[in-house]
């Protein structure tokens, strides 16, 4: 998916030729040059004045039209600028409850622009065919440099159907040009909000869990939805948990993931007692995090490895 993003902070300070339309004027000074032999004047008593007028006014041309374009470049900042043209970030999330296969979710989001003149929503686009019917209140709001713009994003979400949790922002500048921007955590939010859903339909789901001859941990992982997503990282509480193999894409069958017990197990992290839920950093269309209660197995395989060290587990 092609998505220009654009702008910077703050918008330059517009040249004064820009401002005027007309192309600056460019003080050109030649180093003096040896006049040519004067010609024999027609008649006694004209005067012989020879410059060169044609070189002088073609570099000034020259310059001027080069000093323009530049400003001109310089000014045509959100169509040719490389940063980030606005940025749409979620802030809260609700899910309705309902009947059907289908939730009505508000997403709460805060439009910031970064393009150095005004944007206004065109629509919200659907990434995704699980993203259905994306509405905005405002319907059509207007965002300025500099004053960030909170929206409401109602949709409807269908939990189970296997695509990528994702909903974009179509803005159109004053210049004319539309631009698509993703809603960034709206993944995370969207993912959470299928997991509180009644019937939840959960975006993972453990298998089977069990220690190998290593002393690994193997965790069997799978899609209920058949949705492709892709493993990252894997966490339990604030112990980070090495696997191998990652990132790895699961989706309707079963994938074994081998976590290495962590590097060390210091009191804080077990003070509140050992850890039973496996958090997993996962990519369904943008990052989210999903918490899966694993139970006995992962606490007892924390006590009698890394968090022996600490007192536990004797």
């Amino acid at each position: 998916m092609s998505r220009e993003v654009l702008g910077g902070d703050n918008p330059e300070e517009r040249p004064d030729a820009a401002n005027s339309g007309a192309a600056p004027t460019v003080d050109v000074r030649l180093a003096a040059e040896p006049d040519p032999a004067p010609r024999r004047p027609d008649r006694p008593g004209s005067s012989t004045s020879t410059t060169r007028p044609a070189p002088r006014l073609l570099l000034a041309a020259l310059l001027g039209l080069g000093a323009g374009w530049v400003a001109a470049d310089r000014w045509a900042h959100p169509a040719g600028h490389d940063g980030p043209v606005a940025q749409a970030v979620v802030v809260a999330h609700v899910v309705y409850p309902g009947q059907g296969p289908e939730r009505a979710v508000s997403l709460d989001v805060t439009l910031s622009d970064d393009s150095g003149q005004a944007l206004t929503v065109a629509r919200p686009l659907s990434a995704s065919p699980a993203v259905r019917r994306p509405a905005l209140d405002p319907a059509s709001p207007t965002v300025l440099p500099g004053h960030p713009l909170e929206l409401a994003l109602q949709l409807k979400l269908a939990c189970a159907v296997p695509s990528p949790l994702a909903v974009d922002l179509e803005l159109v500048g004053l210049d004319g040009v539309t631009r698509r921007i993703p809603v960034d955590g709206a993944a995370g939010a969207l993912a959470d909000s299928c997991e509180q859903a009644v019937p939840s339909a959960p975006v993972l789901a453990l298998t089977g869990m069990s220690v190998d001859s290593s002393g690994r941990l193997v965790v069997g992982i799978v899609s209920p939805t058949r949705r492709s997503t892709v493993l990252r990282s894997f966490h339990a509480g604030t112990l980070d948990l090495p696997a191998t193999g990652l990132p790895l894409t699961v989706g309707a069958h079963r994938a074994d993931v081998l976590l290495e017990p962590p590097q060390g197990c210091p009191a804080p992290a077990v003070a509140a007692g050992v850890p039973q839920t496996l958090d997993v950093e996962i990519d369904l269309g943008g990052p989210a995090t999903v918490s899966l209660q694993a139970g006995r197995v992962l606490s007892r395989w924390l006590l009698h490895s890394a968090c022996r060290s600490s007192g536990w587990g004797r």
